[in-house]
Order: structure tokens, then sequence, then C-alpha cells
């Protein structure tokens, strides 16, 4: 079992450094065609699609996860319940056109985005969690090969688009935007062609199951739709406090330093359904969990032992231009909190799986009110380094949280 994680985890952790050293490959290159006012309204579109997500995807594809267990890994059960789950994607598509109709002249003139791009959003965002499910099944069943495939075909389709359209054409904001949105569109076309391949998925329509899979993403949706509104959140506060410079630079030190949180997500990838599988038949096993915590403790010292060699600064310096130069310290900070972030996702799963959601957007909604509101009143004064602090002490009080609130769910579970 454990030489199973292990060659998992290297699969997804190999994968995904393709995957993220595609973008910052990139990154020296798209720096010198777009602005940082103009990466900051990308960024704000990327937090949109995010938040729209997570109000019109219904975590379908947590929902398929945890059924495949539920059936007893019965496929032909578990491809009528990823069927409907797809229906009601589809339906919430055009609930979503229908609410940008009536909002999207305000939410434009809010955030300063172009009122067309705000119209992409339903599409790219069911064409998001079709890929989901995908991945999701992938990962249900132990393939990691397959899963690193679609998300590096993703990854390379976004950077061959956007090096056509911003670079080539020129095309600016709406260059960047449109390839996100088409990468999503071809792979998720892929995606349901290898769903029907495999026998995966059923589109035997059951009010039933669309019912349960719509019930589930409403008790869910507090959760995501609180980990999405807080990068919405911090964004507007900074874009509102200074300007969408300052914002660029943000959201560049944001993608760098999310390379370490790729590497959080291979492990949990490839550990997340072992915890699932040992949940259903046994308890929370409190030496697994022991396990889990020194892990976390190696992991976040040796983040801090590279942050403090210097190391970082050096390759930061290399690939970035000149501009960006002055925020590097910004990306110490956040590789800190990302690594912090990390214990959080680990023990997330376990109230996941017992459906404690309420108590998960408890977490996340006032730890990320707590870092939004320092931000907010620090920001302008301190600059775009009391943001970084900001996010690290509202990453430290959620650890908190969810160590105090994991110790309640072992006595009870």
């Amino acid at each position: 079992m454990k030489i199973g994680i292990f060659r998992s985890t290297g699969v997804y952790i190999a994968t995904n450094i393709l995957v993220s050293s595609l973008p910052i490959l990139l990154l020296p290159i798209l720096t010198r065609y777009l602005s940082p006012e103009e990466y900051g309204t990308v960024a704000i579109f990327q937090s949109l699609q995010v938040f729209f997500g997570a109000i019109f995807g219904f975590s379908v594809n947590g929902f398929c996860n945890i059924k495949y267990f539920e059936v007893n890994q019965d496929k032909n059960i578990f491809s009528k319940y990823v069927g409907n789950s797809v229906i009601l994607l589809l339906v919430s598509m055009f609930l979503g056109l229908i609410f940008l109709v009536f909002t999207s002249r305000y939410i434009s003139e809010l955030l300063d985005i172009n009122r067309t791009i705000l119209f992409l959003l339903p599409f790219s965002c069911f064409a998001q969690y079709i890929i989901y499910i995908r991945l999701g099944t992938y990962q249900m069943f132990h393939k990691s090969y397959h899963y690193g495939a679609v998300n590096f075909s993703l990854a390379l389709t976004n950077v061959m688009f956007t090096l056509i359209l911003v670079i080539l054409f020129k095309f600016g904001i709406l260059g960047r935007v449109g390839a996100i949105v088409s990468s999503l569109s071809i792979l998720s076309v892929i995606a349901i062609y290898l769903l029907r391949t495999e026998r995966l998925i059923d589109f035997d329509y059951c009010r039933n199951m669309i019912s349960e899979s719509f019930r589930y993403g409403l008790s869910y949706a507090p959760i995501i739709v609180s980990a999405s509104f807080i990068p919405l959140a911090e964004r507007a506060v900074i874009s509102s406090k200074l300007n969408n410079k300052d914002l660029g630079v943000y959201i560049v030190e944001i993608q760098i330093s999310s390379g370490l949180m790729l590497m959080i997500s291979s492990f949990m990838t490839a550990y997340t359904p072992i915890v699932y599988k040992k949940l259903s038949v046994n308890r929370v096993n409190n030496k697994t969990l022991k396990s889990e915590f020194i892990a976390f403790i190696t992991f976040l010292l040796l983040t801090i032992f590279g942050v403090m060699s210097g190391l970082v600064n050096f390759i930061l310096e290399f690939i970035l231009p000149d501009a960006y130069y002055s925020s590097i310290p910004l990306t110490l900070v956040l590789l800190i909190s990302v690594a912090i972030r990390g214990g959080v996702v680990v023990w997330t799963i376990y109230f996941t799986f017992y459906k404690k959601n309420k108590f998960l957007s408890f977490v996340n909604l006032s730890t990320g009110m707590v870092g939004i509101l320092l931000m907010y009143f620090f920001v302008e004064d301190y600059g775009i380094m009391s943001a970084g602090y900001s996010v690290l002490i509202s990453r430290i009080l959620a650890l908190l949280v969810i160590f105090i609130g994991l110790f309640y769910l072992i006595k009870k579970e």
C-alpha cells in the first residue's frame, strides 16, 4: 500500500512539475507582453471563474468521487451518477448565463473588467467541471499516469493558445482569457469522449440522482464559495487600495508560490482515495494521524529552510524581469503560508468524508475574513508585503482551528 502511495504520488509530482513548469517558463515571456495592470485583470477573471464554478459547479466531481465508494465501486450505478451530474452541470450553465444577463453590468463596473469576457464564465466553468469529473475517475481508479496525461495536455494546450493569441496576434487580455477558455473547452470534449469509451458515463435521466447531486452541491457550496470568495476579495482589496499594477505583481508571486501547492496537491490526489477507503470501513486511526503530523512538520521545516537559504531568491531573480524584483520577499512569505496551508488540506479530508461541511465553511470563511480585514486596514499604509503577512496569519489561524476541530471529530467518530 505504501509503495502504491509513493508511486502514485511520484507520478503526480512529476506531472505537476511539468504542468507548473510550463506557465513558469512562459512567465518571463508573458510578463513582457502583459503589463502588471493586464495581469491583474486576467487574475480577476480567473478568480471569478473559480467563484462562479463554486456556485454553479455544485461540486459534482467530489460528489462522484464519494459515490464511487458508497455504491461499492459498482461501475454501472456509478456511471449513471456521472451522467446525471453532467446533466445538472448543463442546466446550471444556462442558469449562469441568465444570471449574468442581469448582473454583468454591475460586476464589470465593480471589478473594472470587460463585460463581454464575463459571458465566457459559464462555458469555462462547465468545461472545467467536466474535466474535474474525468480526473476524479482516474484518481479513484488509481490511474495516475492517465490523470497526469490529461493535466499536462490541458496545460500544454493553454500555453500553445496563449503563445498564439497573446504573443503572435497580440490580443492582450482577450488573448489570455481566450486561451484559458479554449483549452478547457477542447479538453472537456476529449474528457466526455474518454468517459463514454470506458462506459463511465450514462445519460439515463434519474431525477433522484440529480436531486442527490444537487443537495450535496448545496451542502458543500459554502466551503467552495468561501474558499473562492477569499482570493477574489483579496484581489478586490489590493486593486482598490493600491492599483491593478500592484495586483498584477501580487498575482505573479502567487503563481510562483502555487508551485509548492501543486506538490501538496500531488500527494493529496494519491492519498485522498486511500483515506476514503479506510474511513468507509474503519474509524479515524490515531497512528495515521501521528504519521501525518510528523510529515507535515518535516515539510514545513524544509520549506522554511529553503526560503532562508537564498536559493529561491536566486531562481526568482533569474526568471523575473526587473519590474518584479521588489516583490520577491513577498513570494518567500507566501511560500511559508502555502506550506502551512498544506496541513489544513491534509486534515480537511476527514471532515469532507464525514460531511462536516458547515465546519469547513466556518473555518474557511472566518480565517479568510481575518486575512482580508488585516489586508484592508494595512495594505494601503504598509504596501504589498502586508498582504503576504495577512495571508500567513489567516492560514496559521485556520490550522489551529482545524486541529481543534479534528480533536472533537476523533472523539465523536
